[in-house]
């Protein structure tokens, strides 16, 4: 699912965002497993993995007040 839409519009890259809601910025290591998974995933779709993003509360008004952020289909596009 996560490379699917990657995989429609043939992307040859990707950056995993996901949230903590705690508002920890740290990775836990289940992220970190996550993280190494899908980037060994991407090597054998030909899609590098450039980053995994954690989001929190604090991130997410900065960037909402620095970018028209919109949420569509469980995506957040970031419209400059």
């Amino acid at each position: 699912m996560i490379f699917k839409h990657a995989l429609e519009n043939q992307s040859c890259s990707m950056i995993l965002v996901h949230n903590h809601p705690s508002g920890n910025i740290r990775p836990s290591e289940q992220d970190r497993r996550l993280t190494k998974k899908r980037s060994e995933a991407g090597k054998h779709l030909d899609i590098i993995v450039l980053d995994h993003i954690i989001f929190t509360e604090v991130l997410n008004q900065l960037c909402r007040r620095r970018y028209d952020v919109k949420e569509r289909g469980g995506y957040l596009l970031f419209l400059d």
